[in-house]
């Protein structure tokens, strides 16, 4: 084989192998189903974690329920997710509506929590504290729910062939259970 011959198809194997490489950092992706929910006849309780990755962005939900009946927790986006995939570093808030809110100055409206996690990420558990505030009253400091240790679970979370695909099922899932404000 010629010189030039033998460079062109290693050239060509080089371009093909780093534009697949390129392509898989960017897939949509499926990275797991984090919790530590528990159940009894009716109710659950608990926190759980889905989060998906596209190249070196991290996107996810939190299912959070204190006593609800099984089922369709309430569900929020994972926002300002803050991820370092050397350390497993995470953090990340979330808008909920958990219940109804009363109090003097408000009177049955949907409750506006907001919880913010900061802790790491590992293969088969996410662990750190979750924090959990109510912005109507920001002048109240936030609550300490717990230091969770969510561990990955099989099955509970769909794969999606892409983001658009992602984002159809969290328009759906969101206009049912997500935040009311």
């Amino acid at each position: 084989m010629s010189r030039k011959v033998w460079l062109a198809l290693s050239l060509s194997l080089l371009v093909s192998q780093t534009l697949h490489s390129a392509e898989d950092r960017a897939r949509f992706t499926t990275v797991g189903s984090f919790s530590n929910m528990r159940f009894t006849q009716e109710h659950q309780y608990g926190t759980e974690v889905h989060l998906w990755r596209e190249g070196a962005d991290l996107f996810g939900l939190l299912f959070y329920s204190g006593g609800r009946l099984i089922g369709d927790p309430p569900t929020g986006l994972l926002e300002d997710i803050r991820y370092d995939s050397k350390t497993g570093a995470i953090s990340f808030v979330s808008k909920l509506t958990t219940g109804q809110h009363f109090c003097k100055v408000h009177k049955d409206v949907p409750a506006h929590d907001l919880f913010s996690f900061n802790g790491k990420l590992s293969e088969y558990s996410l662990s750190g504290v979750l924090t959990r505030s109510d912005a109507l009253h920001p002048e109240n400091p936030p609550t300490v729910e717990e230091q969770v240790m969510l561990k990955k679970t099989s099955g509970a979370i769909t794969d999606h062939r892409s983001r658009a695909d992602w984002e159809a099922m969290l328009k759906k899932t969101l206009k049912f259970r997500g935040p009311k404000w």
